[in-house]
């Protein structure tokens, strides 16, 4: 999780928080967590309407007031950067699995598990 996502896991919501990261670091808002989530799929279905009118008073720091140029190569290098992270964390997440199933059975420790 990020900042993001833990102002937003909250009783209630930490505008504080928010609004300085939104001018820190507004790239947080789109990072997902280890489930897959953003920042406001933690948000409380009763705080929506305060989040969006947060958002709303402050999508000049989410939203370019010019459009940006893509280039492809910069596309290339993200999907890259992100499939090669990807793999490293599926690579860990197996590794950690494999080490907590030898733990609960130590009878199956060098046994290949799918």
């Amino acid at each position: 999780r990020t900042p993001a996502h833990d102002a937003c896991w909250t009783v209630k919501p930490n505008l504080d928080l928010m609004d300085f990261l939104m001018q820190e670091a507004p790239q947080l808002l789109g990072l997902s967590d280890v489930r897959g989530h953003t920042p406001f799929a933690y948000a409380r279905r009763d705080h929506w309407a305060v989040w969006m009118g947060f958002l709303t008073q402050r999508r000049h720091l989410i939203i370019p007031s010019k459009p940006r140029r893509v280039s492809a190569s910069s596309i290339c290098t993200t999907v890259t950067t992100s499939a090669a992270a990807n793999a490293a964390m599926s690579a860990r997440a197996a590794q950690l699995s494999a080490a907590a199933a030898s733990r609960a059975n130590p009878q199956l420790t060098g046994v290949a598990t799918r």
